[in-house]
């Protein structure tokens, strides 16, 4: 089970682009997420996905 994280403590949510795919006009951006509290433990990691329309 993952650490705690408490109310009124600092976290840390980088994101790391991990893919780019383009779909004719629009795209999607792949980023890995991690939350770390504050003594650095591991929270949560996932991956998030955004499509984007290319203006």
């Amino acid at each position: 089970m993952a650490p705690a994280a408490r109310a009124h403590r600092p976290l840390y949510p980088p994101l790391t682009i991990t893919g780019l795919e383009p779909q004719g006009d629009n795209g999607v951006v792949v980023t890995a997420a991690t939350i770390h509290n504050q003594r650095g433990e591991l929270v949560l990691s996932g991956q998030h996905k955004y499509l984007l329309r290319h203006q």
